[in-house]
């Protein structure tokens, strides 16, 4: 996906994290490591894959065994499956036989969020945490935890500009897929100065960035289309919440020929109603499994709401598996919204 095959330097950009010591630890545990297992979080999105995968591509050119992986359902979501490294992913239960002298987590504010691949993590000598979550506690030898930060990419970023590393096509096209994702293709409040910055080191590597963005956001098939269709017909207005709301179950899924990985971008559709400030739509993803995810434009902390009910997040996007059906989640979750007094205008 690069228009060339040019390598810049990470070039540090100021506002980074301070102090560094966590920074060099880091460096240090891993220059002697031999083997590292790299895992990011359960359903991963283009954040938890690009930061892991920028990761691998670093330190199998600096002639360390890494292994990229991921809980079950060990399923790429279609929009990531172009990434340079996807094809290199190792099921869980391969990658559990690596024997790593370090794990390195990505994106993962618990180690509940790893799932089966807990028990590597402890036969590791070192656990190094690349985070961006406020609520991430440091489950880590090493923790690389900024809230600050837009994105787990942009800390990888920070990293490697740190110790002077370069940036290859890979690193680079990893890096941006996982910033630009998660600020909603810089249009979220988690969209900095520095964030520009970086992404314009990154591209100076020669990505082709109409090319990615048309990859991430703007391609999906017919059916997944259709799907959202029904989502959208299906939404509705809280006005007292100030929240939308909507839902599909896995009857849906299996009508319409969809796989859950498929629809990370309904919430953002929903997301784009103006009445409403909160956006809300609960998924049965297989049989009796029911995932929420919430976003808000900042006046509710939703990350809050998510933690009502074992949940987490940020404040803007959080989400949590809930144990109710599809319509009990989305009535607990508008009981525990604060009611609104919208501003400039009234939801009619």
């Amino acid at each position: 996906m690069s228009e060339g095959n040019r390598w810049a330097p990470a070039t540090p950009v100021l506002g980074g994290p301070q102090p560094c010591d966590q920074l060099d630890l880091a460096a240090r545990v891993l220059d002697k490591a031999e083997r590292v297992l790299l895992v990011c979080h359960m359903s991963p999105d283009g954040d938890a894959l690009g930061s892991m995968l920028a990761m691998m591509h670093f330190l199998t050119a600096s002639s360390k065994e890494a292994v990229s992986t991921f809980p079950e359902p060990f399923v790429v979501p279609p929009q990531y499956r172009w990434l340079p490294g996807v094809d290199l992913l190792a099921p869980p239960e391969t990658a559990r036989e690596l024997n790593a002298d370090v794990a390195v987590t990505f994106d993962c504010a618990s180690r509940d969020r790893t799932a089966e691949l807990s028990d590597a993590l402890d036969a590791a000598s070192d656990i190094i945490v690349f985070d961006h979550h406020a609520s991430n506690s440091g489950y880590g030898s090493v923790n690389l935890i900024f809230p600050e930060a837009s994105s787990s990419s942009e800390i990888v970023y920070d990293f490697l500009a740190h110790i002077g590393a370069a940036l290859s096509p890979d690193v680079a096209t990893c890096l941006y897929v996982g910033i630009a994702t998660d600020t909603g293709r810089f249009q979220y409040q988690n969209t900095s100065p520095r964030v520009f910055a970086i992404c314009a080191n990154l591209a100076s590597v020669g990505l082709d960035i109409a090319g990615i963005s048309r990859k991430v956001f703007e391609e999906s098939r017919l059916p997944v289309l259709k799907l959202l269709a029904l989502v959208v017909e299906r939404a509705q207005l809280d006005k007292d919440a100030g929240a939308v709301y909507s839902w599909f179950d896995y009857r849906d899924l299996q009508r319409y020929g969809v796989h859950a990985s498929e629809t990370e971008n309904y919430i953002d559709v929903l997301r784009q109603t103006s009445e409403a400030d909160v956006a809300i739509l609960v998924k049965e993803l297989n049989p009796g499994v029911v995932k929420a995810s919430i976003r808000s434009l900042g006046r509710v902390d939703v990350a809050q709401v998510a933690g009502l009910f074992g949940g987490g997040g940020h404040k803007m996007a959080a989400g949590f598996t809930s144990d109710r059906n599809v319509s009990e989640t989305i009535q607990a979750i508008l009981e525990n919204l604060p009611r609104w007094e919208p501003r400039g205008y009234s939801p009619s």
